[in-house]
């Protein structure tokens, strides 16, 4: 086996030139969300981060991309340029890719010396889920090479376990909640009636007619009153359809739709990929938010994917919220990570920031910390209600209401 040997990849076309070993590594690696490919984390530049500059560290070893870390430099406190994974409150994009039949200790040692070399005084990584192997094995690399750093707990995600018995699910799923979405439910059915309807494939020209159907639902809820619906956010709309009509040509988009009595109610889209459906995107008419249209309907996701032996998990890829907390079976934990990867008075000013002053001013807030729940291999949900740490990017991915009937 050869030694490792450092990429650096610092350009839009140098990304679209290494697409195709970058998504074999997606592939291979233990990152399970389609954005981590080669194409998504391009158009997330051409349309975030245009004039940023790229600092994609990747290594190839024996002829082929076995890690990739998509960094560009993006500004903290408003003067610190930090490298930063290609996510927001719009979009979380990009991850780092790590080939599980490598040396990690060579590979990941490979790579931290290459951070070391950038031209940046601090290394900022938000929302990457930290307690993963393959992050772990990076933030190792960090202790070997003796960078100051800082690992702070953000909030927690929503998963739900897959299995080919509906009813058994359901059974496990009780509460005031879950009694009021089943009568509401047969109220719909009674009063009109209601059908999901699911496109996986598309013809010419339909995933474009179907993602403005989902951006003009989304608008006629609560975000539409508020000014955050995203036909409401310059050119956010023509983004999402570039992204989403990729997804159909890779085979991983699927659109929703629940009619009442004939009419679109909610509306929504997700990514599916390597066994998992990512719930992206939903929304729903507030004029029938007494039925919590966007609740009934991925109660009827939920009970396709049970009955489909492709899938074996649902991720709500946004943070712990009383709409699909009361669905999961059990969390996982993102987080920031703050580094310096050399010697310089700002970087470590930053990092101090983060790792004193910011859980202090928290705390004065009356900010509870995440606590990280143990990883379960059944049906374990952590009490409704639990607290977690506040996050602006869970309701703009999840496109969710602020209350649990409303949804």
């Amino acid at each position: 086996m050869s030694q490792p040997q450092l990429i650096h990849i610092n350009s839009l076309d140098k990304i679209r030139l290494h697409a195709a070993a970058w998504d074999d590594l997606w592939w291979r690696s233990a990152v399970i969300a389609p954005s981590a490919r080669a194409e998504l984390v391009a158009k997330w530049y051409e349309h975030f981060a245009p004039e940023a500059g790229l600092h994609i560290l990747a290594v190839e070893q024996d002829d082929q991309l076995v890690a990739v870390l998509p960094l560009h430099e993006s500004r903290r406190a408003k003067a610190i340029a930090a490298g930063a994974l290609p996510n927001n409150d719009w979009s979380g994009c990009g991850d780092f890719l790590l080939d599980p039949l490598v040396d990690p200790v060579a590979v990941c040692d490979t790579l931290v010396a290459g951070l070391r070399e950038l031209p940046l005084p601090a290394i900022c990584i938000e929302q990457y889920a930290y307690t993963e192997p393959h992050w772990q094995h990076l933030v190792e690399a960090f202790e070997r090479s003796g960078m100051f750093f800082d690992l702070q707990p953000q909030y927690l995600i929503s998963q739900a376990k897959i299995g080919n018995d509906w009813d058994a699910y359901m059974k496990t799923r009780t509460g005031g909640q879950m009694k009021t979405r089943l009568r509401q439910g047969r109220k719909m059915e009674r009063e009109g009636g209601t059908e999901l309807k699911v496109y996986t494939e598309f013809e010419p020209g339909q995933v474009e007619e179907l993602m403005d159907l989902v951006f003009e639902v989304e608008a006629k809820s609560w975000k539409g009153d508020a000014g955050t619906s995203i036909l409401q956010q310059p050119g956010l709309a023509e983004y999402y359809t570039r992204d989403a009509v990729q997804l159909a040509e890779w085979g991983q988009l699927t659109i929703y739709v629940l009619e009442f009595a004939g009419e679109p109610v909610a509306a929504g889209y997700a990514w599916e990929a390597k066994g998992c459906h990512f719930c992206v995107k939903i929304g729903y008419d507030d004029a029938h938010r007494k039925y919590g249209p966007g609740q009934q309907m991925y109660r009827q996701i939920l009970e396709r994917l049970h009955g489909d032996a492709e899938f074996e998990l649902v991720d709500f890829w946004g943070e712990k919220m009383a709409w699909n907390e009361s669905w999961a079976t059990h969390f996982y934990p993102v987080g920031r990570l703050i580094a310096v990867p050399r010697r310089n008075l700002r970087g470590f000013g930053l990092v101090a920031a983060y790792k004193y002053l910011r859980p202090l001013l928290r705390r004065m807030r009356g900010i509870e910390a995440v606590e990280v729940p143990p990883r379960p291999a059944e049906d374990n949900a952590t009490p409704a209600g639990a607290k977690t740490a506040d996050s602006p990017a869970a309701d703009l991915k999840t496109g969710e209401a602020p209350t649990e009937t409303a949804v």
